[in-house]
């Protein structure tokens, strides 16, 4: 017949023969519960590092946009702009977007900004021009002309 040994009388016998082999299972589970623990805080600890790491970048992202768009505002502010007045006879092939393009400056949005104000101080009702037909051109200039 067996005789039934309990958990103590284990851990008695190994402590005798100087083993540390045998652990009891309270201790186990002690031991389990804090390895459980330590790997949750680690846990806790990575994340909260990629939370830092994810805010870090996302403030880098926007501080170089705003300073990006601050900057493109200062140029524009910065430099002052004179309106001048200019006329242009119109060649052979030429259009008011060939002409719009050969003088858009930084005051304008795009061409079509600059067309329409062609087309307002030469009171233009549509696109076409004829050969030879003087035309009012404005531009923008950061030189001051007297």
């Amino acid at each position: 017949m067996h005789a039934v040994v309990s958990d103590f009388q284990k851990y008695k016998e190994c402590r005798e023969k100087n083993q540390d082999m045998y652990i009891r299972p309270a201790e186990d589970r002690q031991l389990r519960r804090r390895r459980r623990e330590v790997r949750r805080a680690e846990i806790r600890r990575i994340r909260r590092k990629k939370a830092v790491l994810i805010a870090a970048v996302l403030l880098i992202v926007f501080i170089s946009i705003f300073t990006a768009l601050a900057a493109k505002k200062t140029e524009a502010v910065g430099i002052p702009l004179y309106k001048y007045y200019t006329t242009v006879e119109a060649d052979r092939g030429d259009s008011l977007w060939s002409i719009a393009s050969d003088y858009m400056t930084p005051g304008y949005k795009d061409c079509g900004e600059l067309i329409d104000e062609i087309m307002a101080v030469n009171h233009l009702q549509g696109e076409s021009i004829d050969v030879g037909q003087k035309l009012i051109v404005p531009y923008y200039s950061s030189e001051y002309k007297d």
